[in-house]
């Protein structure tokens, strides 16, 4: 790859290299040190990496995950699993990076506000044509909780369908639409005084505001006969 990587840069004539994947940021896929050492001594590195509160982080992952199948449990097994306490290990993430160029993080509500391309560009210092917002629009939390129970037994879908369907069912009580996963003393947990503040030193610093309580989400004896229905009939059940 880094061979691949020296002959682009020399066709193209550019000097400048922007390398994006979510695979850089993942627990099993961690950038080798030598490997980006070898980089370092052809480029000066600036590793540009968002950082999101690790409880919003996490129900926003296990949200994502329930949306395209690949998640069947709920967010309490999911948030204190071994996994994704190393996806959360911020500092193990930058660290080797930080090792061979300079670490520039932004907090998630910087880019929320300003866009992700425009701060991307300037953290980065690189220019960059306006981008438009596109909309990564998450499902509710109790649309992904019924996702999940979906995925469990086997049953396909199109998560607006499910969305739809969950909203009808609980038609009288919108309030679980909105309401976050984790509640207080979770979030809490995930994110303590003491872990925020390590990222100050890039310049983040996180929310302080916490969740209330969290929905009840349905178990799978809960919701088994509202899911066959949602699969079979689609956003129409009531």
């Amino acid at each position: 790859m880094l061979a691949d990587l020296r002959a682009e840069v020399s066709a193209s004539g550019c000097d400048r290299v922007l390398m994006s994947g979510e695979g850089l940021s993942g627990p099993t896929l961690r950038p080798d040190p030598k490997a980006l050492a070898s980089l370092a001594e052809e480029f000066d590195l600036t590793a540009v990496c968002f950082l999101r509160r690790q409880d919003t982080f996490a129900e926003s992952l296990w949200n994502q995950r329930c949306k395209t199948g690949n998640e069947n449990g709920d967010i309490g097994g999911f948030v204190n699993s071994a996994r994704m306490a190393r996806h959360m290990d911020y500092m193990s993430l930058l660290a080797p990076w930080a090792e061979v160029g300079r670490v520039v993080a932004v907090g998630f509500e910087t880019a929320q506000r300003d866009g992700v391309a425009e701060t991307f560009a300037s953290a980065a210092g690189v220019p960059l044509p306006p981008a438009p917002r596109n909309r990564n629009v998450s499902p509710s939390t109790l649309c992904a909780a019924y996702m999940a129970v979906l995925n469990r037994l086997g049953i396909g879908f199109a998560w607006k369908q499910v969305e739809a369907a969950v909203a009808a069912v609980h038609a009288d009580d919108p309030a679980p639409m909105t309401r976050r996963a984790l509640g207080r003393e979770a979030g809490r947990r995930r994110c303590g005084r003491k872990a925020t503040r390590r990222y100050t030193r890039y310049g983040v610093t996180f929310p302080a505001d916490m969740p209330g309580e969290p929905i009840s989400l349905p178990t799978v004896n809960e919701a088994r006969r509202p899911v066959r229905a949602i699969a079979d009939h689609g956003p129409t059940v009531a």
